[in-house]
């Protein structure tokens, strides 16, 4: 479900957004480069589907709007051979549990393992969380919804191939001091896996 138009670009509007998911553009009356300094920047992704040992790559372009919505994610879904050993659906020490979203300061792109927790970041730092869904979903049901203390951000839809029950994410830098959470939800704004994230100045 779509609001009115954005006034700068004419994007759609998803409904609740803060920024325009196209331009940045703020609603409420300032851009994200108007409000923190900076242009947005680019992430990457990864999923990986637990119990199964396909991978292949496929590309898909969303905007990163203050450091929080992703653009140029890298999915790696089902498809193409692999030989690694496939990953248990449990959570082990460096996987987070069902529902959750851990941070760290990287991932393994093929087991979608954290490396190097985090509970706080430091402006312009860099970092990647992994969601870690209760079953196995598609790309294209799975929405991102971004806030920062407390208020939301934006919500975004994943619109590409592939599916999975493990995600992981290298979002931009939060320029913004607070509190930022990520939640990974279906279509219909159930949330799926959570977690907050502390940004200093």
């Amino acid at each position: 479900m779509t609001g009115a138009p954005c006034t700068r670009c004419k994007a759609p509007r998803p409904n609740g957004a803060v920024f325009c998911p196209s331009c940045g553009f703020n609603f409420a009356g300032e851009s994200c480069a108007e409000r923190y300094g900076t242009a947005p920047a680019p992430a990457t992704a990864a999923v990986r589907k637990s119990g199964g040992p396909g991978v292949g790559v496929l590309f898909v372009g969303l905007l990163v709007v203050a450091g929080a919505i992703f653009s140029a994610l890298a999915i790696l879904p089902r498809g193409t051979a692999d030989t690694s050993t496939p990953q248990a659906t449990s959570a082990t020490s460096r996987i987070p549990p069902i529902g959750k979203i851990w941070f760290g300061s990287s991932f393994d792109t093929e087991t979608l393992e954290v490396s190097g927790r985090l509970s706080t970041v430091t402006a312009n730092q860099g970092f990647s969380l992994v969601a870690h869904l209760p079953k196995d979903m598609e790309a294209t049901a799975l929405l991102i919804r971004t806030s920062w203390n407390g208020d939301l951000v934006a919500t975004t839809p994943v619109n590409a191939a592939g599916s999975g029950e493990l995600w992981g994410l290298t979002p931009g830098p939060l320029y913004a001091a607070g509190e930022w959470r990520y939640d990974m939800t279906d279509i219909g704004g159930n949330v799926l896996a959570t977690g907050t994230i502390t940004a200093t100045e």
